[in-house]
């Protein structure tokens, strides 16, 4: 008898065991990692905030790029723009330019403005977690491991949190989302952007 068939024989890993354990192929049909010490629901959970950090972020930029499209439609905003940006912070800088420039958005700059900043600073989170592979090891926490360029520099970079934290950044992006979408039902109930060119 091998050590997970034991330790499962004897009620330790109850609960514990990876996908593909005792040839079972649907158990924990959710968890991503083979890990034979992360309970199921620690692993769940952390995929959840993980998982809203991510639909937060997706749903900022679309927003985000749909209103870009918007302004460059409107005639107060077409002489800003030679050509649509293809590359986010380029279409992050375009809608601070339109805030700035006198439309039908530049009374709302300051908002815009600060929605926008934190759009950005919360970017290196959300490659983080779009990005990394995750290990979810109860007492030591989730850490986020990433290959990429930091700094200017090829490199492999971690990052730990704890339940409670990855918790706290969930309720901060799907805030920000909500905020997102409460801005984008003002444009559009006063009619401040076209829809169509």
């Amino acid at each position: 008898m091998d050590l997970a068939q034991r330790f499962t024989h004897d009620g330790l890993l109850r609960g514990m065991v990876g996908p593909g354990a005792r040839r079972d192929p649907g158990r924990f049909d959710c968890m991503v990692e083979i890990n034979p010490w992360t309970p199921e629901h620690e692993a769940l959970s952390a995929m959840l905030y993980r998982g809203a950090i991510v639909s937060a972020w997706g749903f900022i930029e679309t927003h985000l790029n749909e209103t870009a499209v918007r302004c460059s439609w409107h005639e107060d905003y077409q002489p800003l723009l030679a050509k649509y940006p293809r590359i986010l912070h380029e279409r992050v800088q375009y809608l601070r330019d339109v805030l700035d420039a006198p439309g039908p958005l530049h009374p709302y700059r300051s908002y815009g403005h600060g929605l926008l900043q934190r759009f950005v600073d919360s970017a290196a989170l959300r490659n983080t977690m779009a990005h990394a592979r995750m290990e979810v090891l109860p007492p030591m926490g989730i850490t986020f491991r990433e290959v990429g360029r930091f700094d200017g520099e090829l490199q492999q970079r971690r990052r730990r949190y704890q339940l409670v934290e990855l918790q706290a950044m969930a309720r901060r992006a799907t805030r920000l989302s909500r905020l997102c979408q409460g801005v984008i039902e003002a444009i559009n109930q006063r009619q401040l952007l076209p829809h169509h060119p």
